[in-house]
Protein backbone atom coordinates (compact mmCIF):
# COMPACT_ATOMS: atom_id res chain seq x y z
CA UNK A 1 0.00 0.00 0.00
CA UNK A 2 1.23 3.25 -1.26
CA UNK A 3 1.33 6.85 0.38
CA UNK A 4 0.61 9.48 -2.12
CA UNK A 5 1.66 13.09 -1.07
CA UNK A 6 -0.28 16.30 -2.22
CA UNK A 7 1.63 19.98 -1.01
CA UNK A 8 0.60 23.43 -2.42
CA UNK A 9 4.29 24.09 -3.10
CA UNK A 10 4.18 20.02 -5.16
CA UNK A 11 3.69 19.90 -9.01
CA UNK A 12 1.19 17.45 -10.49
CA UNK A 13 4.44 15.87 -12.63
CA UNK A 14 5.92 14.54 -9.40
CA UNK A 15 5.58 11.07 -8.79
CA UNK A 16 4.40 12.07 -5.33
CA UNK A 17 5.85 9.31 -3.46
CA UNK A 18 7.80 11.21 -1.46
CA UNK A 19 6.81 14.83 0.21
CA UNK A 20 9.76 16.05 -1.87
CA UNK A 21 8.15 15.12 -5.02
CA UNK A 22 4.77 15.87 -3.85
CA UNK A 23 1.04 16.30 -6.05
CA UNK A 24 -0.15 19.66 -5.93
CA UNK A 25 -3.98 18.44 -6.13
CA UNK A 26 -5.52 15.39 -4.21
CA UNK A 27 -7.07 14.76 -7.61
CA UNK A 28 -3.70 14.33 -9.38
CA UNK A 29 -2.72 11.91 -6.19
CA UNK A 30 -6.26 10.06 -6.67
CA UNK A 31 -5.40 9.63 -10.48
CA UNK A 32 -1.96 7.81 -9.35
CA UNK A 33 -3.85 5.84 -6.49
CA UNK A 34 -4.23 2.12 -6.19
CA UNK A 35 -7.11 0.79 -4.26
CA UNK A 36 -5.89 0.47 -0.66
CA UNK A 37 -3.55 3.70 -0.43
CA UNK A 38 -3.07 7.03 1.60
CA UNK A 39 -3.29 10.21 0.15
CA UNK A 40 -1.50 12.29 2.86
CA UNK A 41 -2.87 16.20 1.82
CA UNK A 42 -0.44 19.26 3.27
CA UNK A 43 -1.92 22.44 4.50
CA UNK A 44 -3.80 24.72 2.17
CA UNK A 45 -6.78 25.81 0.18
CA UNK A 46 -7.45 23.27 -2.31
CA UNK A 47 -9.97 24.13 -4.92
CA UNK A 48 -10.61 21.79 -6.89
CA UNK A 49 -13.47 19.88 -9.28
CA UNK A 50 -15.74 17.34 -7.65
CA UNK A 51 -13.48 13.94 -7.12
CA UNK A 52 -15.78 10.85 -8.29
CA UNK A 53 -13.77 8.32 -6.12
CA UNK A 54 -14.27 4.87 -6.68
CA UNK A 55 -11.41 2.67 -5.27
CA UNK A 56 -10.87 2.12 -1.59
CA UNK A 57 -8.42 5.23 -0.63
CA UNK A 58 -7.88 6.98 2.66
CA UNK A 59 -7.43 10.58 2.30
CA UNK A 60 -5.81 11.96 5.07
CA UNK A 61 -5.16 15.57 5.77
CA UNK A 62 -2.11 16.49 7.52
CA UNK A 63 -2.46 19.19 10.12
CA UNK A 64 0.59 19.30 12.14
CA UNK A 65 3.01 18.98 9.19
CA UNK A 66 4.32 15.80 10.69
CA UNK A 67 3.82 14.26 7.23
CA UNK A 68 4.63 16.75 4.71
CA UNK A 69 6.28 19.71 6.97
CA UNK A 70 3.72 21.50 6.20
CA UNK A 71 1.53 22.58 9.14
CA UNK A 72 -1.98 24.00 9.05
CA UNK A 73 -5.63 23.31 8.05
CA UNK A 74 -6.25 21.43 5.33
CA UNK A 75 -9.08 22.96 3.89
CA UNK A 76 -10.89 21.87 0.77
CA UNK A 77 -13.16 24.64 -0.83
CA UNK A 78 -15.79 24.54 -3.61
CA UNK A 79 -17.20 27.94 -4.91
CA UNK A 80 -19.22 28.95 -7.63
CA UNK A 81 -16.93 32.11 -8.59
CA UNK A 82 -13.96 30.03 -8.53
CA UNK A 83 -13.28 28.60 -12.12
CA UNK A 84 -11.29 25.33 -10.62
CA UNK A 85 -13.91 24.66 -8.44
CA UNK A 86 -17.85 23.21 -9.05
CA UNK A 87 -20.17 24.42 -6.36
CA UNK A 88 -21.87 21.13 -5.86
CA UNK A 89 -20.12 18.29 -4.03
CA UNK A 90 -16.03 17.99 -2.95
CA UNK A 91 -16.11 14.14 -3.05
CA UNK A 92 -18.76 11.73 -4.76
CA UNK A 93 -18.40 7.94 -3.76
CA UNK A 94 -19.25 4.65 -5.20
CA UNK A 95 -20.76 6.24 -8.64
CA UNK A 96 -19.39 2.73 -10.22
CA UNK A 97 -18.01 0.78 -8.14
CA UNK A 98 -17.16 -0.39 -4.51
CA UNK A 99 -15.17 1.75 -2.07
CA UNK A 100 -15.93 0.16 1.30
CA UNK A 101 -13.45 0.77 3.91
CA UNK A 102 -12.29 4.20 2.23
CA UNK A 103 -11.99 6.85 4.81
CA UNK A 104 -11.13 10.61 5.95
CA UNK A 105 -9.42 12.14 8.84
CA UNK A 106 -8.28 15.54 9.34
CA UNK A 107 -10.09 17.76 6.43
CA UNK A 108 -11.91 21.02 6.38
CA UNK A 109 -14.76 21.46 3.78
CA UNK A 110 -16.50 24.79 3.02
CA UNK A 111 -18.16 26.49 0.33
CA UNK A 112 -20.27 23.30 -1.55
CA UNK A 113 -23.61 24.12 -2.45
CA UNK A 114 -25.59 20.90 -2.30
CA UNK A 115 -23.23 18.22 0.02
CA UNK A 116 -19.31 18.10 0.95
CA UNK A 117 -19.33 14.34 0.42
CA UNK A 118 -21.77 12.61 -1.50
CA UNK A 119 -22.72 8.84 -1.07
CA UNK A 120 -23.76 7.09 -4.02
CA UNK A 121 -27.43 5.62 -3.17
CA UNK A 122 -25.92 1.88 -3.61
CA UNK A 123 -24.26 -0.28 -1.61
CA UNK A 124 -20.91 0.87 -3.31
CA UNK A 125 -20.53 3.71 -0.77
CA UNK A 126 -21.15 1.63 2.54
CA UNK A 127 -18.52 1.27 4.88
CA UNK A 128 -17.03 4.75 4.93
CA UNK A 129 -15.12 6.11 7.79
CA UNK A 130 -15.35 10.02 8.18
CA UNK A 131 -13.49 11.18 11.19
CA UNK A 132 -11.84 14.60 13.10
CA UNK A 133 -12.95 16.78 10.15
CA UNK A 134 -14.93 20.02 10.38
CA UNK A 135 -17.98 21.20 7.47
CA UNK A 136 -18.96 24.44 7.15
CA UNK A 137 -22.27 24.11 4.79
CA UNK A 138 -22.96 27.40 3.52
CA UNK A 139 -24.62 28.28 0.04
CA UNK A 140 -27.45 26.97 1.27
CA UNK A 141 -25.63 23.40 1.07
CA UNK A 142 -28.01 20.71 2.69
CA UNK A 143 -25.96 18.00 4.49
CA UNK A 144 -22.16 17.65 5.08
CA UNK A 145 -22.65 14.11 4.10
CA UNK A 146 -25.60 13.04 2.02
CA UNK A 147 -27.17 9.69 -0.15
CA UNK A 148 -30.59 9.52 -1.67
CA UNK A 149 -32.19 7.12 -3.81
CA UNK A 150 -35.58 5.22 -4.47
CA UNK A 151 -35.07 1.19 -4.72
CA UNK A 152 -32.63 -1.24 -3.99
CA UNK A 153 -29.72 -0.99 -1.02
CA UNK A 154 -27.91 1.81 -0.04
CA UNK A 155 -25.23 3.01 1.39
CA UNK A 156 -24.73 1.45 5.06
CA UNK A 157 -21.95 1.01 7.86
CA UNK A 158 -21.24 5.17 7.78
CA UNK A 159 -19.04 6.04 10.34
CA UNK A 160 -18.90 9.60 11.65
CA UNK A 161 -16.80 10.53 14.84
CA UNK A 162 -14.78 13.71 15.98
CA UNK A 163 -16.49 16.26 13.68
CA UNK A 164 -17.67 19.59 13.38
CA UNK A 165 -20.49 20.99 11.45
CA UNK A 166 -21.87 24.09 11.08
CA UNK A 167 -23.60 26.07 9.11
CA UNK A 168 -26.76 25.58 6.94
CA UNK A 169 -29.02 22.58 6.65
CA UNK A 170 -28.37 18.83 7.51
CA UNK A 171 -25.35 17.34 9.45
CA UNK A 172 -26.10 13.67 7.77
CA UNK A 173 -28.63 13.16 5.48
CA UNK A 174 -30.01 9.63 4.55
CA UNK A 175 -32.80 10.11 2.21
CA UNK A 176 -34.96 6.94 0.45
CA UNK A 177 -38.19 7.37 -1.69
CA UNK A 178 -39.64 4.24 -1.46
CA UNK A 179 -40.25 4.10 2.52
CA UNK A 180 -39.40 0.83 2.74
CA UNK A 181 -38.01 -0.66 6.19
CA UNK A 182 -33.97 -0.84 5.58
CA UNK A 183 -31.41 -1.40 8.69
CA UNK A 184 -28.55 1.39 7.76
CA UNK A 185 -26.36 1.06 10.62
CA UNK A 186 -25.09 4.35 10.59
CA UNK A 187 -23.09 5.28 13.84
CA UNK A 188 -22.59 8.97 14.51
CA UNK A 189 -20.49 9.72 17.78
CA UNK A 190 -18.56 12.37 19.82
CA UNK A 191 -19.20 15.19 17.19
CA UNK A 192 -20.67 18.69 17.79
CA UNK A 193 -23.62 20.18 15.29
CA UNK A 194 -24.75 23.62 14.65
CA UNK A 195 -26.90 23.52 11.66
CA UNK A 196 -30.30 24.72 10.65
CA UNK A 197 -31.72 21.70 9.59
CA UNK A 198 -30.95 18.19 11.98
CA UNK A 199 -28.00 16.64 13.04
CA UNK A 200 -28.86 13.58 11.61
CA UNK A 201 -32.05 13.00 9.14
CA UNK A 202 -32.88 9.49 8.22
CA UNK A 203 -35.64 9.01 6.02
CA UNK A 204 -36.78 5.05 6.64
CA UNK A 205 -32.92 4.07 7.90
CA UNK A 206 -33.09 2.23 11.04
CA UNK A 207 -30.00 0.90 13.22
CA UNK A 208 -28.67 4.11 13.37
CA UNK A 209 -26.66 4.91 16.66
CA UNK A 210 -26.20 8.97 17.53
CA UNK A 211 -24.58 9.20 20.32
CA UNK A 212 -21.63 11.87 23.04
CA UNK A 213 -22.64 14.66 20.39
CA UNK A 214 -23.58 18.15 21.53
CA UNK A 215 -25.99 19.83 19.28
CA UNK A 216 -27.47 23.60 19.13
CA UNK A 217 -30.11 25.15 17.12
CA UNK A 218 -31.70 23.84 14.45
CA UNK A 219 -34.48 22.12 13.93
CA UNK A 220 -33.60 19.12 15.94
CA UNK A 221 -30.79 16.71 16.81
CA UNK A 222 -31.98 13.59 15.54
CA UNK A 223 -34.78 12.93 13.00
CA UNK A 224 -35.93 9.57 11.12
CA UNK A 225 -38.90 9.70 9.15
CA UNK A 226 -41.07 7.58 7.34
CA UNK A 227 -44.61 5.45 7.73
CA UNK A 228 -44.85 1.78 8.43
CA UNK A 229 -43.03 -0.80 10.14
CA UNK A 230 -38.98 -0.45 11.10
CA UNK A 231 -36.81 -3.72 11.86
CA UNK A 232 -34.18 -1.99 13.99
CA UNK A 233 -34.73 1.59 15.57
CA UNK A 234 -32.18 4.30 15.69
CA UNK A 235 -31.13 5.58 18.69
CA UNK A 236 -29.92 8.45 20.11
CA UNK A 237 -28.19 8.79 23.76
CA UNK A 238 -25.28 10.66 26.08
CA UNK A 239 -26.30 13.73 24.19
CA UNK A 240 -26.47 17.66 25.18
CA UNK A 241 -29.06 19.19 22.95
CA UNK A 242 -30.36 22.73 22.87
CA UNK A 243 -32.89 22.76 19.98
CA UNK A 244 -34.78 25.65 18.02
CA UNK A 245 -37.35 22.83 17.39
CA UNK A 246 -37.50 19.20 18.36
CA UNK A 247 -35.97 17.53 21.13
CA UNK A 248 -36.63 14.23 19.14
CA UNK A 249 -38.31 13.44 16.25
CA UNK A 250 -39.80 10.37 14.12
CA UNK A 251 -42.31 10.14 11.67
CA UNK A 252 -43.93 6.84 13.15
CA UNK A 253 -43.67 6.27 17.28
CA UNK A 254 -41.15 3.46 17.59
CA UNK A 255 -38.27 4.77 14.91
CA UNK A 256 -36.17 6.56 17.53
CA UNK A 257 -35.27 5.61 21.00
CA UNK A 258 -33.88 8.13 23.31
CA UNK A 259 -32.15 7.93 26.14
CA UNK A 260 -29.51 9.84 29.07
CA UNK A 261 -29.54 12.78 27.50
CA UNK A 262 -29.67 16.04 28.56
CA UNK A 263 -31.76 18.65 26.56
CA UNK A 264 -31.74 22.62 27.47
CA UNK A 265 -34.94 24.90 27.43
CA UNK A 266 -35.48 26.28 23.65
CA UNK A 267 -37.80 26.33 20.40
CA UNK A 268 -40.92 24.00 20.74
CA UNK A 269 -39.52 22.04 23.23
CA UNK A 270 -41.46 18.62 22.72
CA UNK A 271 -41.34 15.57 21.28
CA UNK A 272 -42.60 14.17 18.32
CA UNK A 273 -43.72 10.73 17.86
CA UNK A 274 -40.60 9.89 20.57
CA UNK A 275 -41.06 8.48 24.10
CA UNK A 276 -38.75 10.75 26.55
CA UNK A 277 -36.03 8.65 28.04
CA UNK A 278 -36.39 7.46 31.82
CA UNK A 279 -33.29 8.80 32.18
CA UNK A 280 -32.96 12.08 30.11
CA UNK A 281 -33.49 15.41 31.61
CA UNK A 282 -34.68 19.02 31.00
CA UNK A 283 -32.43 22.07 32.30
CA UNK A 284 -32.95 25.66 32.24
CA UNK A 285 -30.69 27.51 30.25
CA UNK A 286 -28.23 28.19 32.70
CA UNK A 287 -25.08 30.60 32.34
CA UNK A 288 -22.60 28.07 31.58
CA UNK A 289 -24.69 26.75 28.70
CA UNK A 290 -25.13 29.39 27.34
CA UNK A 291 -21.26 30.31 27.62
CA UNK A 292 -20.86 26.72 26.12
CA UNK A 293 -23.24 27.04 22.95
CA UNK A 294 -21.67 30.84 22.37
CA UNK A 295 -18.05 29.77 22.10
CA UNK A 296 -18.75 26.81 19.85
CA UNK A 297 -21.16 29.14 17.29
CA UNK A 298 -18.44 31.87 17.36
CA UNK A 299 -20.55 34.46 18.87
CA UNK A 300 -17.49 35.01 21.63
CA UNK A 301 -13.92 35.34 21.31
CA UNK A 302 -12.47 31.55 20.21
CA UNK A 303 -11.36 29.51 17.62
CA UNK A 304 -11.95 25.94 16.58
CA UNK A 305 -8.48 24.02 17.00
CA UNK A 306 -8.18 20.86 13.92
CA UNK A 307 -5.45 19.78 16.08
CA UNK A 308 -4.83 17.12 18.65
CA UNK A 309 -7.46 18.47 20.85
CA UNK A 310 -10.69 17.03 19.99
CA UNK A 311 -11.83 16.02 23.59
CA UNK A 312 -14.79 18.82 23.35
CA UNK A 313 -17.08 16.48 20.91
CA UNK A 314 -16.18 13.64 23.41
CA UNK A 315 -19.19 14.98 25.80
CA UNK A 316 -20.82 11.86 27.49
CA UNK A 317 -22.94 13.15 30.35
CA UNK A 318 -21.77 12.09 33.88
CA UNK A 319 -17.78 12.49 32.42
CA UNK A 320 -15.72 15.23 33.89
CA UNK A 321 -17.98 18.16 32.27
CA UNK A 322 -17.46 21.12 30.32
CA UNK A 323 -14.88 24.07 31.21
CA UNK A 324 -14.08 26.97 29.27
CA UNK A 325 -9.86 25.75 29.14
CA UNK A 326 -12.03 22.94 26.81
CA UNK A 327 -13.39 25.48 24.07
CA UNK A 328 -11.19 24.63 20.89
CA UNK A 329 -11.93 26.51 17.34
CA UNK A 330 -11.67 26.48 13.79
CA UNK A 331 -10.36 29.64 12.57
CA UNK A 332 -12.13 30.45 9.40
Amino acid sequence: MATIYVRKTGSDANSGLSAALAKLTYTAAYGVAASGDTIVIGAGVYREARLFVDKVVHFLGDYDGALTGDAGVVLIQGSAADVTATSTSAFWLGASSSVAGSSFRWLAFSGWSNYQIYLQGTANASNVTITDCVFHNQNACAAAVHTAYSSGTGPTGLVFERCYVYGSGNGLWWYQGDNVDRTISWVVRNCVFAVSGYALNSAHGGGCTFTNCTTMYGSGPVYVGGTGTMTVPCTMTHCLVESHGYRAQAGTLGFLTEDYNVFILGGYNVYSNVSAGANSIVRINLAEYRGWFAALSGDVACQWDVGANWQIANNAIGAAGYSVTDWLYYDT
